[in-house]
């Protein structure tokens, strides 16, 4: 579900950016009869990465929303006990199902990325965006501090709301 959703917001991101002068022209009629004139639009790649950090905040929370069960759902039915019971030290669990989660967010972020970057290369030239690499490696290191704080209240709330309560409120 989460390749899809990340999948979806990199095609979306150029698609939008693509579609809005042929949307605005389609709405040039109705817009001009309320008394706004619309003149030509002409879009480049910085729009579609405008768009880019736009979207990359629902998946997050997408991200969020899917994976904030990551341990009350064993606490729920119990299968973390077992985990623990044959030996396996706690931080071993926190530290792989972090590790896991981080991968997860690290794969489908890049995945919306790489999908966007490959778009716009195609569509416009992707040289108007200055530091590109740094502002998406920004937004990822985000997005595995969300990651850590997750794993941090998941590990201490009995229920999914407590972990996202105390991630959001951070």
């Amino acid at each position: 579900i989460l390749g899809l959703i990340f999948l979806l917001l990199g095609v979306m991101n150029p698609g939008v950016a693509k579609l809005t002068p042929w949307l605005f022209e389609i709405m040039a009629d109705d817009l001009a009869q309320s008394g706004m004139v619309v003149t030509q639009v002409t879009v480049t790649a910085m729009d579609s990465w405008v768009q880019f950090y736009k979207n990359i905040p629902i998946g997050l929370i997408a991200f969020l929303l899917l994976e904030s069960g990551v341990f009350t759902r064993e606490y729920q039915t119990g299968t973390l006990v077992l985990s623990l019971t044959k030996g396996l030290p706690r931080w071993q669990v926190v530290v792989s199902k972090a590790a896991v989660l981080a991968a997860i967010w690290t794969a489908g972020y890049w995945l919306c990325y790489g999908v966007t970057w490959g778009y716009n290369a195609y569509f416009w030239d992707n040289a108007i965006a200055q530091n590109l690499t740094s502002a998406a490696a920004h937004w990822w290191l985000f997005g595995l501090w969300t990651v850590a704080l997750l794993t941090f209240f998941s590990a201490l709330a009995p229920a999914n709301t407590g972990a996202l309560a105390g991630t959001g409120c951070v």
